[in-house]
């Protein structure tokens, strides 16, 4: 299959996910060392148990908020909830504001994926769904690759300017 013939909304969707991706592989690694510094070590522990939980429960309620309001929209508050908790990292230097907008960025996501699947898969005819899938998965890995090594030289110098 041509990428050239992908639905437009599908390009600007694999550009987005992959600069939010990138985003988050920059911070997530090492969150639970700041908030370690921050918070102390067996805080931080029992706080960072927490998010895959929300996120299993945001995935579900995004999942059901994309069938019943529809993909965009669900997508729509997805996205507009991690930029707004992107930038809420950039301004704070708290540790428990920038828990809360980690949560906020799970959250987010968790919303954002079920609907984002679900518009693939109604937009991209079946028989290029694999590699539609493919290309996905493949620009999630390339920044949960580059993500990390960005973040290890800007995240404990540079956190805040990094975004």
């Amino acid at each position: 299959m041509n990428k050239t013939t992908w639905n437009p909304n599908v390009k600007v969707r694999l550009i987005g996910e992959g600069l939010f991706n990138l985003l988050f592989w920059m911070y997530f690694p090492f969150l639970t060392v700041y908030f370690g510094k921050g918070l102390g070590l067996q805080t931080a522990g029992v706080i960072m148990a927490l998010p895959p939980l929300i996120s299993i429960v945001g995935s579900l309620t995004g999942g059901s908020f994309a069938d019943t309001l529809g993909r965009r929209p669900v997508m729509l508050i997805g996205t507009f909830l991690q930029m707004t908790m992107f930038i809420l990292f950039a301004v704070s230097s708290s540790p428990w504001i920038n828990y809360v907008a980690f949560i906020g960025i799970n959250i987010g996501a968790a919303f954002y994926r079920p609907a984002s699947s679900a518009m693939i898969a109604d937009t991209v005819p079946k028989d290029e769904l694999r590699q539609v899938y493919a290309t996905f998965m493949t620009v999630n890995n390339i920044g949960a690759v580059l993500g990390p090594i960005i973040g290890a030289v800007f995240f404990f110098q540079h956190r805040q300017l990094l975004l």
